[in-house]
């Protein structure tokens, strides 16, 4: 008597198909078609664009006679963002700005007034965390008994390094001076002067981030989380009719 002891044959058994969970966007609208280049019950991952973030980072304010390249000195930036600096001066020759440097590059000139005994001029970079010398360079010698102010910003998580609006005014006399630009809903916006005098200005929708009125006024002030406006006017006053320079522009 003989007894098989060979082993049973095994039966295969495919494996059970994955289960994908719908996604909550499929339970509540189970009729929608799923989005092109998206698995049916996959969630897609998104990045919560960063919040609009607006730095005063200092000022500079010196005299410089007879300059061409005013050395404004080293700013330091804690992290990568778009330096936004603002500029006015007034001595006795009659220039414009042609540039404004960032680490000797540069930036992209986006207000210059016309070429009267005060200049102005506001320019912005893109740049990493680090610390810059910034130069303001005129189109000629600015002349003697200089004043130059230079006040820099900060700007992260903005839409684009292109202002919403930009202006800048200037004027031989008066008691005010004012800019026109758009403002974007949820922006901000940024302004820089200086008077011929030591009296002090008051602004009449901005914040005033510094002041200095030791001899002739520098000033520069911002807006934050603005309301969509075509345009904004911002006016910047005093007592006693003097020169003056303002300049201002605004991000989304």
């Amino acid at each position: 008597m003989f007894i098989d002891l060979s082993p049973p044959a095994k039966l295969y058994t495919p494996p059970k198909p994955a289960v994908i969970r719908p996604a909550e966007l499929e339970l509540l609208h189970p009729h929608r078609k799923p989005l092109l280049g998206v698995l049916p019950g996959i969630i897609p991952v998104t990045t919560a664009p960063k919040p609009l973030k607006l730095a005063y980072i200092g000022q500079s304010i010196l005299t410089q006679e007879s300059a061409t390249t005013i050395n404004f000195g080293d700013f330091t930036f804690p992290n990568d963002c778009l330096a936004i600096a603002c500029f006015g001066s007034l001595a006795t020759n009659s220039r414009v700005v042609s540039s404004i440097t960032f680490g000797g590059t540069a930036g992209t000139l986006h207000v210059t007034t016309p070429s009267t005994l005060t200049k102005g001029g506001l320019a912005s970079r893109v740049i990493t965390a680090g610390t810059y010398t910034i130069n303001v360079v005129l189109n000629g010698n600015g002349g003697t008994s200089s004043s130059h102010g230079l006040g820099v910003y900060a700007l992260t998580g903005y839409q684009s390094a292109m202002p919403v609006g930009s202006n800048g005014a200037s004027g031989s006399s008066g008691t005010s001076v004012a800019v026109s630009f758009n403002l974007a809903s949820g922006g901000v916006a940024v302004y820089g002067a200086l008077v011929n005098n030591s009296a002090s200005t008051s602004w009449s929708s901005a914040s005033q981030d510094f002041t200095d009125g030791s001899n002739r006024r520098n000033t520069w002030a911002s807006k934050i989380n603005t309301t969509a406006e075509a345009p904004h006017v911002e006016t910047l006053s005093w007592t006693g009719s003097q020169s003056n320079v303002l300049v201002g522009a605004s991000w989304r």
